[in-house]
């Protein structure tokens, strides 16, 4: 399965995307391309005229404008169960890494599920 997502930076449907590959065990199988740092903004309108927003996801060649189409898709394809919780451990270990990759200090790190009120 061939997966491109492009991102942009405080955008949290694109953090929830990763969230949600993570889930269907496909967070290292996807080339996430961040829209301002690996790719312009005009390459990417240019690339997709279509866009309208972030994230935008091209599961092998399918284009899926946004979160929930993609939630969507992951569903109907039997890769994650609409209700599936993720593991917040393991999503702090991802967060840790992104954040370790990207030349950021890393202190206490908090996962999405309970940044969102959900422990």
């Amino acid at each position: 399965m061939k997966i491109e997502a492009y991102t942009t930076s405080g955008c949290s449907y694109c953090d929830h995307l990763k969230e949600l590959l993570l889930r269907a065990d496909l967070k290292d199988s996807t080339t996430f391309i961040k829209v301002g740092r690996d790719i312009t903004r005009e390459e990417f309108i240019e690339k997709f005229p279509n866009a309208n927003g972030y994230p935008y996801v091209i599961i092998d060649g399918e284009e899926l404008p946004g979160l929930v189409p993609t939630a969507r898709y992951l569903v109907q394809k039997n890769l994650i169960k609409s209700g599936q919780r993720v593991d917040p451990e393991r999503t702090k270990k991802v967060i840790q890494t992104e954040l370790h990759h990207q030349g950021m200090i890393v202190g206490k790190v908090t996962p999405l599920t309970e940044q969102n009120g959900d422990k």
